[in-house]
């Protein structure tokens, strides 16, 4: 589905990892779900590249998440 896509998959294993940077964005998707949110509509959330390098972008999106779940809460 491409809501997390990992920073780098083993070849031999398929194992895929993810990067501590990347707990921001998982944070949002989990909470968006335990509110109800189908994870099509998440999808629909674009992320900038740059919240998985930077504290304040980690930040800001947050912010934007939380005004698109009272949207959300509102409209149902």
């Amino acid at each position: 589905m491409g809501l997390l896509k990992p920073c780098y998959v083993d070849e031999q294993t398929h194992y895929r990892y993810y990067d501590i940077k990347q707990n921001a964005r998982l944070d949002m998707i989990q909470y968006m779900k335990e509110l109800g949110m189908e994870l099509k509509e998440i999808k629909e959330i674009p992320v900038p590249e740059i919240v998985q390098g930077s504290l304040a972008a980690a930040i800001w999106y947050a912010g934007k998440i939380s005004e698109i779940v009272f949207l959300f809460l509102v409209s149902i």
